[in-house]
């Protein structure tokens, strides 16, 4: 395989691990096909697992996978990777929403440590406020009982609510 530039970015050159991971990847067949890592290690003769030589070359290829060809994968714990379907993808929110609650969570956490907010600059001030009132929205909007409230006017709908209208929910 020889080096490439994808149509991305035009300084970026594709490594030729990237590319036959890349390659390996659109491979694996839809709905939920598997690959293991050392299906995957065996394509460029180097551990792609978490902390391998190849993982950041793994990642690449799936930024790239899922980019240009809208193809998305989970990991599966000492098993490898699987390809998601439409409704893998539909139900990955729920993941990324325990994610989300968890790190909005931590930085609230954070926040509340400061000690001294009159010793702030003015700069400082606006900078915190805007955090932390932007994470304390987030989280209360991540709450069960909030996800439910959003369910109900998307199920009356049937419809992805826009951003305005989603929000007019919680005033």
């Amino acid at each position: 395989m020889s080096i490439e530039k994808t149509g991305a970015r035009n300084n970026f050159e594709l490594t030729a691990d990237t590319g036959f991971l890349r390659d390996r990847l659109l491979e694996v067949p839809e709905p939920d096909g598997q690959i293991s890592w050392e299906e995957l290690a065996d394509c460029v003769g180097k551990k792609v697992r978490p902390g391998g030589p190849a993982y950041s070359s793994l990642c690449s290829a799936r930024r790239i996978v899922a980019r240009d060809h809208g193809i998305e994968f989970v990991t599966i714990r000492g098993i490898g990777l699987q390809r998601l379907d439409d409704s893998g993808i539909a139900h990955s929110g729920e993941f990324f929403r325990r994610k989300l609650r968890r790190v909005t969570l931590k930085g609230l956490r954070v926040f509340a440590n400061l000690r001294n907010y009159s010793e702030l600059t003015n700069e400082d001030q606006v900078l915190y406020n805007v955090s932390a009132s932007t994470f304390g929205v987030i989280h209360f909007m991540i709450k069960p009982k909030q996800q439910k409230r959003i369910e109900a006017a998307i199920t009356q709908s049937q419809s992805m609510l826009p951003v305005s209208k989603t929000l007019q929910l919680f005033k």
